[in-house]
């Protein structure tokens, strides 16, 4: 399931219309996204000093979303 993290919630319009094609509506980033993200973040603040993460970024991303998809469905089973 791809959760937005932060959706900004639609409004109504005139006619009582809810949402999608209005244009405050703003899914937000997914959580997959999100979590990516935070894990990103820890991997790039735990490489040693002077090491730079252009040096070791093959598979950076791809760990970091196979970490959120694990958050995700630990989260489903919680």
């Amino acid at each position: 399931m791809n959760t937005p993290a932060f959706p900004i919630v639609p409004s109504v319009d005139a006619s009582g219309r809810i949402g999608i094609g209005l244009p405050d509506f703003d899914p937000g980033m997914s959580l997959r996204d999100y979590f990516a993200g935070h894990a990103l973040a820890g991997f790039i603040a735990s490489l040693p000093q002077g090491v730079e993460p252009s040096e070791v970024r093959t598979g950076m991303a791809r760990d970091c979303y196979a970490i959120a998809d694990a958050m995700i469905e630990a989260r489903g089973a919680a």
